[in-house]
């Protein structure tokens, strides 16, 4: 029998609206699960602080969090191009000095590091701040994420989508988050789960039909670029980049 309520902490972005949708319209979920929308680095840091049960993380958040449990086959994952993660500049890489990083995720932030590092092969300085309506100047470049890049994608010259290029040099897709619970939580509750995302996963059309976002880009969005499914070849991807993001 249910006693308590279980805190749930996710994002607010365009790409976990499918899972939300679930935990808004699944009967009877509304009474096991409280829903908390942070932005992927707070979400994280309410796990680690126990102010969340079973949380929607970044990946890099892995590297430090403890008394945790993986959940699910669901995440947030790119097979290529995922359109919402990307390094902007109007110049090219090798003219970069200095990277302005979104303070939204860590994962990617280790992501922009290893590729720069490691397939740019350059050595900018990097500052975390908050990215939006930055101006750029010679020699910088900036790290965004999230559903602001639909917004202000089109204010630079040049873009480096960072699953597009994870693919191309590892031939694998990337995972930038994954469910994950608190050791202590029972498989009951974590079995209600899968029906949530399923649900939501079912009803696609109806989300980009209530959404305010133009419908053909959030059709793109979610059919083309995110993945919500994560096989062998995606686990595969994730801990690929795990051992390489313990290198940054």
């Amino acid at each position: 029998m249910l006693h308590k309520k279980y805190t749930i902490a996710m994002v607010n972005y365009l790409n976990a609206k499918p899972f939300l949708f679930g935990f808004k319209n699944v009967e009877g979920v509304s009474e096991i699960f409280d829903i908390s929308l942070l932005n992927p680095a707070e979400c994280a840091h309410a796990f680690q602080q126990n102010k969340a049960d079973i949380a929607l993380v970044p990946v890099g958040s892995l590297l430090s969090l403890q008394n945790y449990k993986r959940i699910t086959s669901y995440g947030i994952a790119a097979d290529d191009e995922v359109r919402t993660v990307c390094l902007f500049s109007n110049q090219p890489p090798d003219q970069w000095k200095e990277v302005f990083l979104d303070d939204h995720s860590m994962t990617s932030v280790i992501l922009a590091k290893l590729i720069i590092r490691d397939v740019l092969q350059i050595s900018p300085s990097f500052v975390t701040k908050k990215v939006e309506n930055h101006n750029l100047q010679d020699g910088q470049a900036i790290l965004m994420i999230g559903d602001k890049v639909f917004q202000y994608e089109q204010n630079f010259e040049v873009k480096l989508d960072l699953a597009a290029w994870w693919k191309n040099w590892t031939g694998l897709p990337f995972v930038f988050a994954v469910w994950i619970a608190k050791t202590e939580i029972s498989d009951e509750i974590i079995q209600k789960l899968n029906p949530v995302f399923e649900y939501g996963l079912a009803h696609i059309d109806e989300i980009i039909s209530q959404s305010p976002e133009n419908p053909e880009l959030l059709s793109l969005y979610y059919k083309k670029y995110i993945r919500y499914f994560l096989d062998k070849d995606y686990e595969k991807g994730l801990e690929t980049y795990l051992a390489k993001a313990a290198t940054i």
